[in-house]
């Protein structure tokens, strides 16, 4: 029973956070899923693949950040489903919002798409394989410094 104890007392407090509103953290009248109103994000770790990570672009402007993204995160969906020379991959990528901030910009982006087993190969077992990305939306923040990308909140 204590365990259940500790699970409800961490609820408890957790609900009334909740209630307190707002916390001086929170972004002011920001709607959810916007860049702004999303945690700032991780650096990238660029997943190994057949697809090199893009250059950064010098200067930093609304179109050569949007452009960068955009590819970036093309290639990024890409390699994350690639599992070798068999699999057909096929990934798409569409920046949905630019941001200018005081650092550099924030970018929403959405990939989709999905990798199967090409060549009509099939597992050891005889079935088809296949891997779904499904449509998922991050925010990139581009700096002249650094390239971060997370999940887009709410």
């Amino acid at each position: 029973m204590p365990a259940r104890r500790t699970l409800l007392a961490a609820l408890a407090a957790g609900l009334a956070g909740c209630a307190a509103g707002p916390t001086p953290t929170d972004p002011p009248d920001t709607p959810a899923g916007s860049p702004e109103s999303s945690p700032t994000p991780s650096p990238v770790a660029f997943p190994d693949g057949p697809k090199a990570e893009p250059a950064r672009p010098d200067p930093l402007t609304r179109e050569s950040v949007r452009e960068y993204v955009r590819t970036h995160e093309h290639r990024y969906a890409y390699n994350t489903l690639y599992q070798g020379p068999a699999w057909d991959v096929s990934v798409g990528a569409e920046v949905l919002a630019v941001t200018e901030a005081a650092d550099g910009f924030r970018v929403r982006v959405e990939s989709y798409g999905g990798a199967s087993r090409g060549g009509g190969t099939a597992s050891p077992t005889g079935t088809p394989v296949a891997a779904d990305w499904g449509r998922r939306e991050f925010v990139y923040v581009v700096t002249p410094e650094a390239t971060r990308r997370g999940p887009v909140r709410g």
